[in-house]
């Protein structure tokens, strides 16, 4: 069964709301912050035991960190496809930075939140754990990791997804046929996942892969900026500030958000590391009260009841 939705039928002052509506209504507690007058699409079709989505959007903020009561999705994940354009998907503290053609998978049922760029397409795929697990063993590690997919089968993936929407959208496949086109799905996939290494980021060798590597190893430092970043890589500050641009973000913003996830793992993990303020120092942050700020504002709760949180 094909479904298509747009804000272009929409008033301008209205489609953020509406769209809002939208995806907060298939994936609960989920929140989209852009433009009042955004210009997306949402295609989904059910096949077989699948489901596959391609969303079309420009620059946004898709946050699902404080929902309480998320609809559980048991045995079931999403990978998310970089079709057009680049994102960043973060989950359990680790953030998948994707260019066009790059995979990761997302747990349904935990907060998670992503970045895109302007002129945006992904794929999402809904899948089943048990049959994924028969292409992939270990696909959870890729949960929050960029994983490596062959030369091949990615494009043909990508391809065949985007021609169902193309060409059978007037027409719902009968059961048969549904069957028959989630099967090619599956071997496609298989062909762009089996024997691929889940590759962290800091492996891979683009210009955005070695900004972002730097910012992982100087993450304690407080006196990062985009002029020490682009200074000690030898690139300009505009380089340096394209790069986090495409990830539909800041180098402010993106190594804010990388100081706060670190806290969070390390909060949750129960390690000792002194004082909440011992550990806002640690992180890179002059001011602890400003770490507790910002912390509390993207995961809904002071540092200290994070901690007590978790501990239970």
């Amino acid at each position: 069964m094909f479904e298509q939705y747009s804000t272009r039928t929409i008033e301008r002052s209205g489609r953020l709301d509406y769209w809002n509506g939208l995806i907060g209504g298939i994936f609960p507690g989920m929140v989209v912050e852009s433009n009042v007058d955004i210009d997306a699409c949402w295609s989904r079709c059910a096949l077989g035991d699948l489901n596959f989505a391609i969303a079309d959007s420009p620059s946004a903020r898709i946050a699902r960190w404080h929902t309480k009561t998320p609809v559980a999705s048991p045995g079931h994940v999403l990978v998310h496809l970089q079709n057009v354009g680049h994102s960043v998907t973060s989950q359990r503290y680790r953030d998948a930075a994707l260019n066009a053609g790059d995979f990761t998978f997302c747990l349904p049922d935990e907060p998670y939140e992503l970045r895109i760029s302007d002129r945006n397409q992904m794929i999402v795929l809904d899948l089943p754990t048990d049959r994924l697990a028969e292409i992939l063993p270990d696909w959870e590690k890729a949960v929050g990791q960029v994983i490596s997919t062959s030369a091949l089968g990615s494009p043909l993936l990508r391809s065949f997804i985007s021609s169902i929407r193309r060409h059978c959208w007037q027409v719902d496949p009968n059961p048969d046929e549904a069957r028959a086109l989630s099967e090619v799905v599956w071997q496609l996939l298989r062909l762009s996942l089996v024997g691929r290494p889940i590759v962290p980021m800091e492996r891979r060798h683009d210009v955005a892969a070695l900004v972002t590597e730097f910012v992982e190893r100087h993450l304690t430092d407080p006196d990062m900026t985009t002029s020490s970043i682009a200074r000690s890589l030898s690139l300009s500050p505009r380089t340096v500030q394209n790069v986090f641009a495409a990830m539909a973000t800041t180098p402010t913003e993106f190594i804010l958000t990388r100081r706060l996830n670190r806290a969070a793992e390390i909060l949750a993990s129960g390690s000792d590391f002194g004082s909440i303020t011992d550990l806002s120092f640690d992180l890179g942050f002059n001011d602890s009260a400003y770490f507790a700020r910002r912390f509390k504002a993207r995961f809904g709760l002071t540092p200290t009841m994070f901690r007590t949180s978790r501990s239970h």
